[in-house]
């Protein structure tokens, strides 16, 4: 079985934000039937990849709870190098998809909800 969306690599790293780099291979199942002429990376897989990120880099924060001020600016199209810029605030993260010649993607905040049960936090 293929893989729905690209792995990121770490790039850069300061105290509050991270940036990752991702090649979008054509061979993704993403791109399956998204669409047969004019082939464009979708908006849920994007987000797919920002929350895989976030899991393995920032897994205290749980699950997303509710996304705000999401906006898909410009196409991602096979084969292309994106970026992914992450930014912890102190209530949301912000992210932020960039193309190799820095025009934005796509961007949005996120707002996390503790996975734990009620009876178990402290």
């Amino acid at each position: 079985m293929g893989q729905f969306i690209p792995m990121a690599q770490c790039v850069a790293q300061e105290a509050d934000k991270l940036q990752f780099k991702a090649k979008v291979n054509k061979e993704l199942l993403a791109f399956e039937g998204h669409f047969p002429e004019f082939a464009v990376f979708p908006g849920v897989a994007q987000i797919a990849m920002v929350q895989q990120i976030i899991s393995q880099y920032f897994a205290s924060l749980g699950v997303i709870q509710r996304i705000e001020q999401l906006r898909f600016q410009n196409f991602i199209l096979p084969d292309q190098e994106i970026f992914i810029v992450l930014e912890q605030t102190e209530q949301s993260m912000n992210f932020k998809l960039t193309n190799a010649a820095q025009d934005v993607v796509a961007s949005g905040r996120l707002f996390f909800k503790d996975e734990q049960p009620k009876d178990q936090q402290s």
